[in-house]
């Protein structure tokens, strides 16, 4: 359960998840062109904070958000204003990039696709750009950013000739190229649905489209206000984003717009498939309405020939005719054979 914020003072640090104990670890990693340093710390070993350095790069990536203690000594440590450390701890923040005198907020969702349950799971990430530092806050305690730091230590591209505000850039484009996996999954999936309902709609099938759905549409509302929030930071005039890194923002922007197109087209495609759905359930229950209507045609003559033959009235001439047992066996034959030739004859059949 997570605490309200209601009735709180503006500033206050309140974490909003799953509350722990677990220790959090903490990697920080400071760069420039030629060299590089980096050390493994936890909430419980932090002592001395590294302030920034006008000629490297820092990053601190702290992977738990459970600590307000922390939050708040690292918030202290680099003047981070208090409506930010709020944002920070809140986990329930939609995505969203604000401007502060001496830093940029960043708060975006990662989603990684869970192979064991078939569905995305949602880490909130907070990202801090300040002059020449990143401070990352990740929900839990893996490591989402391993790509980039591999990117930094390789030395290959220009991230490590680039500033702050391109390892921003980075970690951006690093969790928008998970979207692109996990609507990669979603395909996959729709296509799976696809074929079990054309052979064989059943209520798990229903249910797990609808489960799809709703994931279809958690991942939409992660993703429809990025774009917003990336078009306030290609048009930023904040002096911690250098023009060199424009354009790479831009590359953002296309991608988060090409992302949402994905998202919508596969929302109608599920909607498609629930019609397909409805419709093949239908004409299965239409089928199986045909055969028992045909069914019943067949056997109502036989019916009515059967009850009157078996009413004991004295006086029915039929009753005594030596072969009138056969005469009505033959009688019912025959109404059963041109029924079932005229229904294949008008091709209901």
């Amino acid at each position: 359960m997570f605490e309200y914020k209601f009735r709180q003072a503006p500033g206050t640090i309140i974490y909003t998840g799953t509350k722990s104990d677990e220790i959090i670890p903490i990697h920080y990693l400071q760069y420039d062109e030629v060299h590089i340093l980096e050390e493994e710390l936890t909430n419980k070993t932090l002592e001395n904070i590294h302030l920034p350095k006008p000629d490297c790069v820092q990053w601190y990536d702290i992977r738990g958000m459970h600590d307000t203690e922390l939050i708040q000594k690292i918030g202290t440590a680099f003047g981070i204003h208090p409506l930010v450390l709020e944002d920070i701890a809140d986990v329930d923040q939609r995505p969203k990039i604000e401007e502060y005198e001496n830093g940029i907020l960043i708060i975006l969702h990662s989603l990684n696709w869970n192979k064991s349950i078939k569905r995305a799971d949602k880490e909130n990430v907070a990202i801090f750009l300040g002059n020449q530092f990143i401070i990352t806050f990740q929900e839990h305690t893996e490591d989402i950013m391993s790509a980039v730091r591999a990117r930094i230590h390789s030395g290959s591209g220009r991230i490590r000739r680039r500033k702050a505000d391109y390892l921003a850039h980075a970690l951006i484009d690093d969790i928008i190229d998970q979207y692109f996996d996990l609507v990669q999954e979603y395909d996959d999936l729709i296509a799976v649905f696809e074929n079990k309902i054309l052979t064989n709609p059943s209520e798990e099938v229903k249910r797990r489209l609808h489960l799809l759905k709703k994931e279809t549409l958690n991942l939409r509302k992660s993703v429809f206000p990025l774009r917003e929030s990336l078009t306030r930071f290609m048009q930023s005039e904040h002096p911690f984003i250098l023009k060199p890194t424009k354009p790479f923002l831009r590359h953002l922007l296309d991608h988060s717009s090409r992302m949402i197109d994905m998202v919508d087209s596969n929302r109608e495609m599920l909607a498609g498939l629930q019609d397909l759905y409805n419709s093949e359930i239908g004409y299965r229950t239409n089928a199986v309405m045909k055969i028992l209507t045909m069914v019943t045609s067949v056997f109502v003559p036989l019916s009515f020939l059967a009850g009157l033959y078996g009413m004991n009235f004295e006086n029915m001439p039929e009753l005594k005719t030596n072969n009138g047992y056969f005469v009505v066996v033959g009688i019912m034959i025959f109404v059963a054979f041109t029924a079932v030739m005229f229904f294949k004859r008008k091709k209901w059949l």
